[in-house]
């Protein structure tokens, strides 16, 4: 199992803004340090699949990728693309590039969550 580990700016916002948009459920509620900051947090998307994140930590070196950390990009797979893309897109997210053929016999586009990681939402084709 792999699990996707998130580090953001604002690690309250993202748990709202993966939950709405993709419909994910906090399944571990945020542990929040002295400096009110998430310091760790767990989602479950719709498919039972697990996201950890948490708040970045420059102390540490723990940099979201809109401070110059590194950037990841994650691909969901949902029976739903289109709604889940006009969720991510009404939610704030910037569209990469707009669901239509991926090229390999599926539909597929790339969006830019508000804090900074890219999704290929796929139709898993």
């Amino acid at each position: 199992m792999l699990i996707p580990y998130l580090i953001v700016r604002d690690a309250k916002a993202a748990l709202d803004f993966y939950c709405q948009a993709f419909g994910a459920e906090i399944s571990f509620e945020p542990v929040i340090d002295d400096q009110n900051r998430v310091g760790h947090s767990e989602i479950t998307l719709p498919d039972g699949q697990k996201v950890m994140l948490a708040d970045e930590h420059p102390e540490h070196q723990i940099l979201a990728p809109s401070a110059g950390g590194p950037e990841q990009m994650f691909v969901f797979q949902t029976s739903d693309l289109n709604a889940i893309a006009g969720s991510l897109e009404a939610k704030g997210a910037q569209v990469i590039s707009a669901v239509g053929d991926d090229g390999h016999g599926g539909r597929a586009g790339r969006f830019r969550d508000p804090f900074g990681y890219v999704w290929i939402v796929s139709d898993g084709a």
